[in-house]
């Protein structure tokens, strides 16, 4: 136990809890703490429970935490900037990191695998960079508001792979996440990123690849700016979107191909656009239900079925996209709906 006011550096030390006693492994209070190359294990509240302001210094290196309940390391304190650098954690009942609110802790360069959840944030600003977030009971990583408290954490760098629900859940209003740059996000049982809630997120430069459920998966009334990313060989939909606020959607420049189902499914998505992207080698490029996209300057082609399907009561406008051989027909429009399609090219479909 660690009290305000004091420093503590911790270098090669072992601590460990027991199967009986509901113990922490260290609980610092607005303290200095370093502590490098250390264990803690088997404690069944937590590993590390660090509450610090910001004008304290709290780095903690090359730590292995395993085998814990409730949480691994739990950084709480409003504004404070702790570090967690290089650490492994496994084996937690709990998340392996969790961040509360307003904390702007930097997980850098850890593997968190085999726990509950990798790392959770709520309502808080993490920059999580250069991690590896592997084979989690449930998600990778979590990042959740509260109370409509803003959150604006940084996912750069990572790798978030096999983890049993999504590899990213991004949720509730004032949500703000961004998330770039990483470099595989795949493989995960559900969808590799998902926003809900309200959220409004921004992915770039990501490749997202090989999960078993979307690719990227924005619900209920999620919104996203999704761009310059490589979004490839996903089980369901590469994209997928829908609901109250997805007309703030924008699509924009992303290689899109050979998933087994849509390239871009939508479904009463209003006015979001799909524009520049390429889009190849799906079952079916882009399919829309009861919404009114505004797709343009696309390169749809060589997929399996149809390039683009407007279904229900959609009325888009589509323009100066290039729709070629695709196997079925270029474009099928269906049900109620009708489309403005204007200076489209449109060569080697089995049907234009």
């Amino acid at each position: 136990m660690c009290f305000p006011g004091c420093s503590i550096n911790l270098i090669g030390c072992d601590f460990i809890g027991n199967e009986t006693d509901h113990t922490s492994g260290a609980i610092c209070v607005n303290a200095n703490v370093q502590m490098s190359n250390c264990r803690f294990s088997n404690f069944k509240q937590g590993g590390l429970h660090l509450i610090s302001k910001k004008a304290n210094r709290v780095v903690i290196q090359n730590c292995h935490i395993f085998n814990c309940s409730l949480v691994g390391i739990y950084l709480q304190g409003v504004n404070s900037e702790p570090q967690i650098l290089r650490c492994l954690l496994n084996h937690i009942s709990g998340p392996g990191i969790k961040v509360q609110r307003g904390n702007k802790a930097k997980i850098q360069l850890c593997d968190i695998m085999e726990c509950t959840i990798g790392i959770q944030a709520v309502s808080s600003d993490p920059d999580i960079i250069m991690n590896k977030v592997n084979k989690n009971k449930e998600n990778g990583i979590l990042i959740m508001t509260k109370n409509s408290l803003r959150s604006d954490a940084v996912i750069r760098y990572n790798w978030v792979q096999q983890n049993l629900q999504n590899g990213i859940l991004i949720q509730g209003e004032e949500n703000y996440t961004r998330i770039e740059k990483n470099h595989h996000i795949s493989q995960n049982r559900k969808a590799g990123i998902m926003a809900k809630d309200s959220a409004q997120i921004k992915i770039l430069n990501n490749q997202v690849f090989s999960n078993y459920g979307q690719g990227i998966l924005l619900v209920d009334t999620a919104s996203g700016y999704i761009e310059k990313n490589e979004i490839y060989m996903n089980y369901k939909a590469n994209i997928a979107y829908g609901g109250n606020n997805s007309a703030d959607t924008v699509i924009l420049n992303n290689l899109i191909y050979s998933s087994r189902s849509e390239g871009i499914f939508c479904i009463e998505t209003g006015f979001s656009w799909i524009k520049h992207n390429d889009i190849y080698d799906n079952s079916d490029g882009i399919i829309i239900f009861d919404s009114s996209n505004h797709i343009s300057n696309n390169q749809i082609h060589e997929n399996q079925r149809t390039g683009i399907i407007c279904s229900g009561s959609s009325f888009p406008q589509i323009e100066q996209n290039q729709i070629f051989g695709n196997n079925q027909t270029g474009i099928t429009v269906r049900d109620n709906s009708k489309i403005l399609a204007r200076e489209n090219k449109l060569f080697a479909n089995f049907y234009q």
